[in-house]
């Protein structure tokens, strides 16, 4: 009857996309800090493989600000242009719209033993 919650990195975030597009990833797709990326069906057969049925599942992250430093990392016109400002004054309602579509940096799961 045991309970188990884990939190991992989601390979299908927002965060990994942009860590594509960088010449050197620096966080998100470094083999020696992150062993291994899930994606929800990846970590959901995990659980079940060992026996436990997922019950809850959140999505969340903070891909909000590693995409706006992408634009304005490749970008030098955009940097503090009027736009940047809307954006970033708008951090967490896009990151609310990556999360709602599962593209959260992180997966957090809850599962009951079988």
């Amino acid at each position: 009857n045991g309970l188990i919650a884990l939190s991992v990195p989601n390979f299908n975030s927002v965060s990994t996309y942009v860590q594509k597009l960088i010449k050197e990833t620096d966080r998100h797709l470094i083999p020696e800090t992150i062993f291994y990326l899930y994606t929800l069906k990846s970590l959901k057969f995990a659980l079940q493989k060992a026996g436990f049925k997922p019950l809850s599942v959140w999505n969340f992250g903070m891909d909000s600000i590693e995409f706006m430093r992408y634009l304005r990392q490749n970008n030098k016109k955009f940097e503090n242009s009027e736009l940047d400002f809307v954006l970033r004054n708008n951090l967490n309602q896009i990151q609310r719209i990556f999360d709602d579509n599962l593209m959260g940096d992180q997966i957090f799961m809850i599962g009951k033993k079988k």
